[in-house]
């Protein structure tokens, strides 16, 4: 699933124009071995900086933890200022031991059976000792259960290799993988694909087509409607679609028109990296209610009940974002 919108939305969206690179800053010292060191930062058309901060312990990067600084005066480094999760005290040492017992081969070996048969052919072209975040999902409230209803309760650190493994499979787009290794016990944490929408059967060695050049379509037989979507995190919104033929598209013309489908849309991917055909089809229904407020299944169908979900809520939050720069 995929929010496709006019390039004037992209402006709006952005809210400027990038007018300059600035370069990055020394790192910030937190007290007790962390600090935010900056890994990108550009000044925008109103002369304000931002720059991306990368939290670090004891010089190792703790994987996904970043935040961003918009200019708007120094961080104070005091015991009470709170990291990126919000769980980690700033001023508290880590109770981590940051030597591994793994050696690097070991964790290596053990990301070789994640691949089956392709194993004899992967190859590592980038390896990063960090510090993994530990998170527990504890459910909470009643009912049915979706995102809104799930704690996400922090439970530690671990060290770990994160190793860039890459497996000579044929495939255009290469079998590429981010795995993260505990470097006490080998245990593989995390398999993280680098090509996120790449499906289970493109893996599995189907051919996989490159994009073909993205061109504007016809505008489709639709005029504007109203619908109504149950979402996943904001719950029953209201929709803006189109109506023609015999059902409804998630299709917005009534926020800019023009680009490739004559709006703001939002396809079905398929779980393809390019869709079918390019950048996907629009989401179509007989019916002008969209999606079940359901946690869509992994790999799961994109066009039922639970797939449109997710649908609804890139729609939502399309066309709130258009009104909140429009407005602003």
């Amino acid at each position: 699933m995929v929010a496709q919108f006019p390039l004037k939305t992209l402006a709006l969206l952005l809210g400027g124009l990038l007018a300059a690179q600035a370069p990055a800053g020394p790192a910030r010292e937190l007290g007790a071995g962390h600090s935010l060191v900056p890994r990108a930062s550009f000044t925008d058309a109103l002369g304000r900086t931002h720059t991306r901060l990368v939290h670090r312990y004891q010089g190792l990067r703790i994987w996904g933890e970043e935040l961003i600084d918009h200019g708007q005066g120094p961080l104070t480094a005091s015991p009470g200022l709170p990291m990126v999760n919000a769980f980690t005290p700033s001023a508290e040492p880590l109770d981590l031991d940051l030597n591994p017992s793994v050696p690097l081969a070991a964790a290596q070996q053990a990301i070789l059976p994640g691949f089956g048969a392709a194993a004899a052919s992967v190859t590592f072209s980038s390896t990063e000792l960090v510090i993994l975040p530990r998170f527990l999902d504890l459910p909470s409230g009643a009912g049915a259960l979706d995102a809104t209803q799930v704690h996400h309760v922090p439970a530690g650190y671990a060290l770990a290799y994160l190793i860039r493994a890459e497996a000579a499979t044929g495939d255009p787009l290469a079998d590429v993988w981010d795995c993260l290794v505990d470097a006490h016990t080998g245990q593989v944490l995390r398999r993280i694909p680098v090509n996120r929408g790449l499906a289970q059967a493109d893996r599995a060695g189907a051919a996989v087509q490159a994009p073909a050049p993205m061109t504007a379509r016809p505008a489709p037989a639709a005029v504007p409607a109203k619908g109504l979507g149950r979402s996943l995190y904001s719950g029953l919104v209201d929709l803006d679609t189109s109506a023609g033929g015999s059902g409804f598209l998630l299709l917005d013309t009534t926020r800019g028109q023009g680009g490739v489908f004559g709006g703001n849309a939002v396809t079905d991917m398929a779980h393809t990296v390019f869709g079918p055909p390019p950048a996907g089809t629009v989401y179509a229904s007989s019916s002008n209610t969209w999606g079940d407020g359901s946690q869509p299944v992994q790999l799961g169908p994109t066009a039922a009940a639970a797939g449109q979900t997710v649908a609804v809520d890139a729609a939502h939050g399309l066309q709130a974002t258009w009104d909140y720069f429009l407005i602003g």
